[in-house]
């Protein structure tokens, strides 16, 4: 896990530290668009738009170093009530067709 102050950084290191397969780059820019900084911004400066999935709708380590049970998404829990209620992990319509 990684702290929030140091995902950008981290997310350099490991970058730079990746193997040499030739579809690297592109993943690589791919991640970083999508979940570190964004796109970069026209001009010579380090500028960065939002990235589409902001690190605070993901990184979780706050909450888990300070063990606050935080499901990722409501699909999680809707599994879960349903684990409860049908004894089984993967309900399928019948399932439900029977219980109602």
């Amino acid at each position: 896990m990684v702290s929030s102050h140091d995902v950008t950084e981290v997310f350099v290191i490991l970058a730079n530290n990746m193997s040499g397969h030739k579809n690297m780059p592109e993943l690589l820019a791919s991640f970083e668009r999508t979940y570190i900084r964004g796109r970069r911004r026209p001009g010579r400066s380090e500028r960065y738009g939002s990235a589409i999935f902001p690190e605070e709708r993901w990184n979780h380590f706050e909450t888990a170093s300070e063990e606050i049970a935080r499901p990722t998404n409501s699909i999680e829990g809707f599994h879960l009530r349903n684990t409860g209620t049908f004894s089984m992990s993967s309900p399928n319509i019948m399932d439900f067709y029977e219980r109602a």
